[in-house]
């Protein structure tokens, strides 16, 4: 995706749509498939920018809430 390709284009897109976190240069983003829980955590740091992708089964993740 060209919104992933240069550390300015990712910043500018986290800006523009995901949840800030408490440090200005992370950024999340949830989903939601019929069986995935989907976490994108971006990092938009100079010379550290990353994203991480996480990928939850839905039933695990439920399953787990109960436990709590």
């Amino acid at each position: 995706m060209p919104e992933f390709k240069t550390l300015d284009t990712m910043t500018r897109f986290c800006r523009a749509g995901a949840q800030p976190t408490n440090d200005s240069t992370e950024f999340n983003l949830y989903a939601a498939t019929e069986h995935f829980y989907i976490w994108l955590r971006m990092i938009t740091r100079v010379r550290d920018y990353n994203l991480h992708c996480h990928f939850y089964l839905e039933e695990a993740a439920d399953n787990m809430g109960q436990m709590q």
